[in-house]
This record gives structure tokens, C-alpha cells and sequence, in this order.
């Protein structure tokens, strides 16, 4: 699961230059490099922060900002070894042990980042944003608990730190405790309306288990537009993911395809994530009748998955099933519920036991489909969809009370709720007199 976390501006330059009785060259090379590092020209920063070195050996704040500016053109082992030497020089300040921790973490040594952020802490300096740096820091190496008391505590000190209501949100939704999560989220968005990874965050959490998709949509789509791109790639196409995902399970499968699309093309997954994208798309397109993009789609999902649940269920309703190659369609099943059943026993669904019964009707057989979908029923009585089948069938072979009684069922289960009014033509054919 991708969550956005955020670090508030740490990167420290340091105060109350010491003078060393020879430091005074050293004190004007370090202020003339300071004066690029805040105009962000790090290289000219780095070659002046270095003559102020030279100058003076244990000029503690040019090693420390001299780290800075390399941090900043992204050699993070160099800007190590400056920090490791303002540390050295003076073990009393606080500003080279924050930036170090910075480093660790980027690097993953989130131990040793720990260790500094709480060495930090231990001299003295309890504030804000350390606080929210050191519940990142926690999150990271699964101690959640920790990561959310360093968070609130941080929300304590300044109840406008928007990262930190952001931060703790992933916390709680990591915990599945995701009424807090909406709370926070809603806060940092309060704070800050331009804060792009809690709009993200929120979107996700709508998405799945709320499934408020309209809302969940204008959060992702929200996130995207605030600047989202300029963060992380990957996380943006977790965003376009969600998006199409929404609009999916909304049946709206035309506006669902460009997002499953954007998503797919941005290479930023694993193969089995991608797997599942193009089950989706390739479900969409299969909505829509494009029945060889759903087969080019379906075919991909094998290719990297021979084991994906759901792809041959959807290849036999969606495209042998809409072609009338019912055996076709009947053999997926079968091998779909064969599968499941190799994986875990309990994974055998209703529905497709449902669905098998249906071919067989379709392709002639309406005895076997009728047992089918009877076994179907006795797995899952609150299918409707079930019933709307069984009450076809029964038709069929001339049970009409039967299917009048199935297909009333159907209705008071909510199929037309949601599935639209098909089932009304079937309970008229099946209870007129």
C-alpha cells in the first residue's frame, strides 16, 4: 500500500558561529557561502564552504551546511561525512545530528536515523517538527504506536502543523482505524487546502472501505492538479489507479479505462500490481463490448499470473459468453472454480457457481444449470442475482410458479437496485397466468 508521509523542512543551518582566534577568513568565506545555500546555487555554495574549511579545520557550521548543499545535489554519503565531522567537532549542537538523520533515513538506516532525531531531542531541542520527523522515522520501522504519540504530541506543541495531522492519518488507516484517518486527513486539508498528499491520502481511503467513489474521485483528481507529480511517480499513478478504480465500480467503465490506462503506461508497479490493473481495464473494456481489447488485456494478466483469480470468470462472461461460445465459456469456469479451490477450499465462490449454472442453461443444459445455481443459493442465500438466474431457467422448464417465486425473491434481494429493471420483464413472464 502506497500512503504519502511527509517530513517538514528539516534541513538545519546552524547559528552563533564560533570565531577561533584564526577563524575570521574562514567566518567570511562561510558567510558568502551561506548566501548561495539560501539562493540555492549549492556547487558555487560547496567550492565557498570549502575555502572556509580550509581556513579553519573545526568550523563546525561550514561542515554542517557544507553537508547541506551536497544533500541538495543529491550525494547523500558525502553529505554523511560532512555531518559526521560537525559532529565530532562540536557533539553539544543539535543541527548536524537532525541533518544526519535526514540522510539515514533517505538512505533506510531508519535505526540510526532514530538515534540522532532522539539525540536531538535529548539536548534540548523538543519541537514540532522533530517531533513529527521522529513519528515518521517510528512509522517507518513499524512501531505505528510510538510514530502516532510523537505525532499528537507534535499537534500539541503547534495545532497548525499540517504535516503532522497527514502523518498520523496514515498511522490510523495502517491500523484500520479509519474514521480517525478521514478526521485527520480533513484537518490537514483544513490547514493547508493546498495539500496535495493529504487529499491523496483521503482519496484512497474513500475509495477502499468506503467506497464513497464520487468523493473519492474529487480528492485523487484534487491531488493531482494541486502539484501531486512533483512529489513521488508513483504515487501519482496509484492515483490515476484509484481514480479509474472508482469510476469503475461507479459502471461507468468509459471514464474508468483512460485512468487504468495512465496508470498502466507509467511503469511505476511491480507486475503483479500492473496485473491487476489490466484485470480492470481489461473488465472495462469487456463492459463495454470491446470485446479483443478485453481478450488483448485478459491474455497480458495470464501471461504474468497463471494464477490470477477473476480473469477467467470475466473472460467467460464478458467475451465468450457475449459470443455465444457458451463451451468456451463453461471450460473457464470450471477452471476457475478449479483453481480457486487448488488455492484454498474457501475461496470457492457462490458467484461463479452461479454463473457455471447459467452457461449450462445457455448451452442447452437447464437441469444441470437449475442444480447449479440451487448449490449456488445454499452457499450465499442473499445472491439475487442467483435467483434472477434460477427463475430464467426455471421458465424454461415450464416451473412457472417456481419461477415466479424466484424471480419475487430476486426483487425483494435489492436486484434491481443494483442492476436496473431486467428482472421486472422475467417476473412478468414468470408469474402471468
Amino acid at each position: 500500500m502506497r500512503n504519502l508521509l511527509f517530513c517538514l523542512v528539516t534541513i538545519v543551518i546552524s547559528s552563533n558561529f564560533l570565531f577561533s582566534q584564526d577563524s575570521l577568513k574562514s567566518f567570511k568565506y562561510d558567510q558568502k557561502a551561506r548566501a548561495f545555500l539560501l539562493k540555492k546555487e549549492y556547487a558555487e555554495s560547496v567550492k565557498w564552504y570549502k575555502k572556509a574549511i580550509k581556513k579553519d579545520s573545526n568550523n563546525y557550521s561550514a561542515f554542517n551546511e557544507l553537508g547541506v548543499a551536497i544533500y541538495r545535489l543529491g550525494d547523500l554519503k558525502e553529505a554523511l561525512n560532512c555531518y559526521n565531522r560537525a559532529i565530532k567537532i562540536a557533539p553539544e549542537r543539535v543541527a548536524a545530528f537532525e541533518n544526519r538523520g535526514n540522510v539515514y533515513s533517505d538512505l533506510g538506516e531508519h535505526e540510526k536515523a532514530l538515534d540522532d532525531l532522539n539525540s536531538v531531542i535529548n539536548l534540548g531541542q523538543v519541537s514540532s517538527h522533530i517531533l513529527n520527523n521522529r513519528g515518521r522515522v517510528r512509522n517507518e520501522i513499524g512501531d505505528s504506536d510510538g510514530a502516532i504519540i510523537d505525532y499528537t504530541r507534535a499537534i500539541e506543541l503547534n495545532n497548525n502543523n499540517a504535516a503532522s495531522y497527514n502523518n498520523r492519518g496514515v498511522c490510523y488507516m495502517e491500523q484500520e482505524k479509519n474514521e480517525q484517518a478521514i478526521n485527520d486527513y480533513l484537518m490537514a486539508i483544513k490547514i493547508d487546502s493546498t495539500y496535495a498528499a493529504a487529499y491523496y491520502n483521503l482519496g484512497k481511503l474513500l475509495v477502499k472501505p468506503f467506497k464513497k467513489y464520487d468523493e473519492a474521485i474529487f480528492n485523487l483528481k484534487k491531488s493531482i492538479a494541486l502539484g501531486l507529480s512533483t512529489l513521488n511517480l508513483d504515487i501519482v499513478a496509484d492515483a490515476y489507479y484509484n481514480i479509474g478504480h472508482s469510476y469503475y465500480f461507479k459502471r461507468d467503465f468509459k471514464r474508468s479505462i483512460p485512468y487504468y490506462t495512465k496508470a498502466i503506461e507509467s511503469n511505476a508497479f511491480s507486475d503483479s500490481v500492473k496485473a491487476g490493473m489490466l484485470f480492470g481495464r481489461g473488465s472495462a473494456y469487456g463492459y463495454l463490448g470491446k470485446l479483443n481489447y478485453a481478450m488483448n488485456d485478459f491474455e497480458v494478466v495470464l501471461a504474468i499470473d497463471s494464477t490470477f483469480i477473476g480473469v477467467r470468470t470475466n473472460r467467460a462472461l464478458l467475451i465468450y459468453d457475449i459470443r455465444g461460445e457458451y463451451a468456451n465459456a463453461i471450460k473457464e469456469m470450471e477452471d476457475e472454480i478449479r483453481l480457486r479451490s487448488l488455492l484454498d477450499s474457501n475461496q470457492v465462490s457462490p458467484y461463479d457457481i452461479n454463473n457455471l449454472g447459467y452457461l449450462y442453461h445457455k448451452n442447452g443444459n437447464s437441469m444441470k444449470g437449475m442444480e447449479l445455481v440451487h448449490k449456488s443459493i445454499s452457499m450465499d442465500s442473499s445472491n439475487s442475482y442467483a435467483y434472477r438466474n434460477l427463475s430464467e431457467i426455471l421458465i424454461n422448464l415450464k416451473k412457472k410458479e417456481e419461477a415466479c417465486e424466484a424471480a419475487n425473491k430476486a426483487i425483494e434481494l435489492g436486484f434491481q437496485v443494483r442492476y436496473g429493471d431486467e428482472i421486472l420483464e422475467i417476473q412478468q413472464e414468470a408469474c402471468k397466468e
